[in-house]
């Protein structure tokens, strides 16, 4: 019968043994004697224990071991959001840390394993080990913080309370420390004499010291991230 496997040939003595696959319906033999569980990627029509062991393939969901999710084609999988396959003969799986964005999900891969940041406008449902999330109306855009979330899903207001930040104070002891580390180069210069070494070090403090003053004059490479914190999640597996 589904769901034994002989312990005896000679006496044909069964047992019910856990994850043998029923030969007709997409369902495993589980812990408890009679019942059957939905195979990985499926799910079973109904819950009337073996009435109905019909079970349909479902996309997204979790394999039980691999990091995989059922894609919409059945029997294959695709590696879970942040994780690519390592090779196309197995399940296995590694962080990509180069990170992407999925936007079915609204959500950014880390470069660090199983962190995960919301799209701007979006926050995490809960803290619960999943990748939900939901559009929060009045969230500043963490890539553009001129702009809140308006009402509608997608929509973008500009924020009359927002000041860009002045970075001409930056700018003023980049320009400072560039002329004090140009000075030690010269001294340096009048002990040693001139090299490759110390032209290439004065070149250098040249370029940042003309890139404060004009952080000072122009007030630009304003910090897009300044105060402003994405909704973050740790996946543990």
């Amino acid at each position: 019968m589904p769901g034994y496997e002989f312990t005896d040939t000679a006496t044909l003595t069964t047992v019910w043994t856990p994850g043998l696959k029923h030969p007709s319906f997409n369902v495993v033999s589980g812990n408890d004697e009679g019942t059957w569980n939905a195979m990985a990627g499926y799910r079973r029509l109904t819950e009337n224990g073996n009435d109905d062991l019909r079970a349909v393939w479902v996309q997204g969901l979790l394999h039980p071991t691999e990091k995989v999710i059922s894609s919409s084609t059945e029997g294959s999988w695709t590696p879970f959001p942040g994780y690519k396959l390592i090779d196309d003969n197995s399940l296995a799986v590694t962080w990509d840390t180069e990170g992407r964005g999925y936007n079915d999900l609204h959500i950014f891969s880390s470069s660090s394993p199983d962190d995960y940041i919301a799209y701007p406008g979006y926050e995490f449902v809960d803290d619960g080990n999943n990748l939900q999330t939901q559009w929060k109306m009045g969230l500043q855009n963490y890539l553009h913080p001129e702009q809140v979330s308006g009402v509608n899903e997608g929509e973008w207001l500009t924020d009359p309370n927002y000041t860009p930040p002045d970075n001409r104070a930056s700018g003023f002891w980049q320009s400072f420390f560039s002329l004090v580390g140009a000075a030690v180069n010269n001294k340096i210069e009048e002990k040693v004499g001139e090299n490759p070494l110390s032209g290439a070090v004065d070149d250098g403090l040249k370029r940042s010291f003309f890139n404060g003053v004009g952080k000072m004059i122009t007030n630009d490479n304003d910090d897009p991230y300044n105060g402003v914190k994405p909704s973050k999640k740790h996946i543990n597996w």
